[in-house]
């Protein structure tokens, strides 16, 4: 061995260990391997946290994930901007009584680039089946506003540009206009500092039994589809001011017992859009009517 590769190995060493002897590329692919996933920074893994339609899994970080950011600063320092840069975070608000939401570092939560948002509304069978007073709701919603409302500021605390944000309502009674009120989405149209933000409403066409959803004895279905378009472009129509322009879509269930209505938009380019526009209105100065090289001014 040549020693300038004895040197080049040294000060590898030195900076992250044999790590950094790969080019960067390369290192960003292991990072990417170990450390990119669904994490789930707040709330409970066997109850909020799989995807009902992609059924994909968000958990908390495994052993092997964390220890390669305990390897060395200069290794950490690259690691961490894979993980926050191409993982999602999600947040499951809390829905019992008694529970609280756990919140990331204020640096943490500056880096995450792809965040959802799952909020339960309509909890009354939730509470009912707990056996918990009246008072109990009225402490869990007044917690889970307050608890909404501090997460929000956190996001747009930030000045830099994220990705995507995903906000998930699940409604968990059938009368989706009583279960779903305006504070949820109101303070959405802060959150101008992402590329994508989308807005889904979730609602059961069944009921549930232990945990299986079967279809619903009465004919509600088509009532609960009219009250979640009704709330879905009350959404569309009160943040595409500030969001801009929205598309909206839908998503089934294989067995058509759940259906989501998203809505999206794309707050960057709504605000370049904007901006470019202005730009383009501004009023040129008047210039003064020159006759040769001569100017008459009226004194």
């Amino acid at each position: 061995m040549s020693m300038s590769t004895d040197v080049t190995d040294s000060i590898a060493s030195n900076q992250g260990g044999m790590l950094f002897i790969l080019p960067r590329e390369l290192r960003d692919m292991v990072y990417r391997y170990v450390l990119k996933g669904n994490y789930l920074v707040s709330g409970k893994p066997e109850t909020m946290s799989s995807d009902f339609f992609s059924k994909e899994e968000f958990s908390g970080m495994g052993e092997q994930g964390a220890s390669i950011l305990r390897v060395s600063k200069a290794v950490s320092d690259e690691a961490t901007k894979v993980l926050y840069s191409e993982s999602r975070f999600r947040f499951d608000f809390p829905f019992r009584e008694g529970e609280t939401i756990r919140l990331p570092s204020r640096e943490a939560f500056e880096h995450m680039m792809n965040i959802e948002l799952n909020m339960t509304l309509g909890t009354e069978v939730t509470f009912t089946d707990q056996g918990l007073p009246p008072g109990a709701r009225l402490r869990h919603f007044e917690n889970l506003r307050q608890n909404w409302r501090f997460v929000l500021c956190c996001i747009n605390r930030t000045a830099h540009i994220r990705n995507k944000l995903r906000v998930r309502y699940r409604l968990y009674i059938w009368d989706t206009d009583d279960a779903m009120p305006t504070w949820p989405y109101r303070r959405l149209r802060l959150l101008t500092g992402f590329r994508t933000v989308t807005v889904e409403v979730l609602t059961a066409l069944g009921g549930l039994i232990g945990d299986r959803l079967v279809p619903s004895a009465t004919d509600s279905s088509d009532d609960t589809l009219n009250l979640l378009d009704s709330k879905t472009n009350g959404i569309k129509d009160y943040l595409a001011n500030v969001l801009g322009p929205a598309v909206i879509g839908h998503t089934y269930d294989p067995g058509h017992l759940l259906y989501a209505k998203t809505v999206e938009f794309h707050p960057q380019a709504h605000i370049s859009t904007i901006s470019k526009d202005a730009e383009d209105l501004k009023v040129k100065p008047d210039r003064p009517d020159l006759e040769g090289n001569r100017i008459e001014l009226d004194i």
